[in-house]
């Protein structure tokens, strides 16, 4: 366990000397006693002092934690180990001081969820910061000791927003953060209905796109061997995945979507990673790319059958620009 290092003053050094004025008295007499206590056991105690206060300055651990656990003043520049699904809450950052900082490493797979212990502190204007397994960030009082910064963010750079599951719903909708990019993750999605594509609309100036031609981009679809491409420039929604699929969870759609969204109305690019479903023995695969050309910011998504959805879950990571 660390702590921010203080200075050590020698006390006691050269207490009440002799006079030292020549005169032959036992007063001005040197004694290796008096050497040892008034000089040598000073500079000893503080040069001990000081290398203890070191040791515990660049001591990093690493502390374990499996559970809930809220930091203290001796994990200064100390890493925590977090392995699970929980809550590290950050020592009160008055209480701290401007410069304390720890390192939390999710080490893990579940995720670990970093907040303030106390409530008026944020933590770069946010309540809290997701680490996803791999990350890891360090997290330091600012100067007016009254938050916390996060730097150094290590890992994959995402970060997880919420997992939302279907059941018996018409849509699924999610929020894109300013100045984040967007990763949805698809497990077994499927419809309540048999033979249906799930496809996706773009939320802009308050209301979902509707209008054919929102959508510019360039299908390319594998089947059983045979690569074939095809524009989707008259459809209102964006295809996640335009293979039909089945209405159980076997036949879902599972994959992933980023969504490079717009903030200022420039143009959005959306990607689709490669989805396979194997069925009736031949493998399906869907690649899309499309571009919108915005007119502005984009600020929600939703995903949907022509009938409701019946199962699945569609997890959203997102993703700062630039990291």
């Amino acid at each position: 366990m660390g702590s921010k290092y203080s200075t050590v003053t020698v006390s006691n050094y050269n207490a009440s000397p002799p006079s030292d004025d020549g005169a032959q008295t036992s007063s001005n007499k040197a004694k290796w006693s008096d050497v040892k206590t008034k000089l040598g056991d000073p500079v000893k105690t503080a040069a001990e002092a000081i290398n203890t206060a070191i040791v515990e300055h660049v001591d990093q651990g690493p502390d374990t934690k499996t559970a809930n656990y809220t930091t203290v003043a001796g994990d200064y520049n100390t890493v925590i180990e977090c392995s699970g699904t929980f809550t590290v809450s950050l020592l009160d950052a008055a209480t701290a001081g401007a410069g304390y900082y720890t390192i939390v490493k999710n080490a893990g797979s579940g995720t670990i969820t970093v907040d303030t212990d106390t409530v008026a502190d944020e933590i770069d204007g946010a309540v809290s910061y997701a680490l996803t397994p791999g990350n890891s960030a360090t997290f330091i009082v600012n100067a007016a000791a009254n938050g916390y910064m996060k730097l150094n963010v290590i890992g994959t750079g995402y970060e997880v927003v919420e997992t939302q599951t279907a059941s018996s719903d018409p849509f699924l909708e999610f929020t894109l953060a300013t100045g984040y990019d967007a990763l949805f993750h698809f497990q077994n999605v499927y419809p309540t209905t048999t033979n249906q594509a799930l496809v996706y609309q773009l939320k802009e100036a308050g209301a979902y796109l509707t209008t054919s031609g929102d959508y510019l981009g360039e299908e390319i679809q594998q089947s059983g061997g045979t690569v074939g491409g095809a524009t989707n420039s008259t459809d209102t929604f964006a295809y996640v995945h335009s293979q039909q699929v089945g209405n159980t969870a076997a036949q879902g759609v599972t994959g992933s979507l980023e969504i490079y969204s717009s903030d200022t109305g420039v143009p959005t690019m959306t990607h689709s990673h490669t989805f396979a479903r194997t069925g009736g023995g031949v493998t399906h695969q869907r690649v899309t790319d499309y571009v919108r050309a915005a007119a502005a910011a984009t600020t929600n998504v939703k995903f949907f059958f022509t009938s409701n959805m019946a199962g699945g879950s569609i997890a959203h990571w997102r993703i700062k620009r630039g990291v």
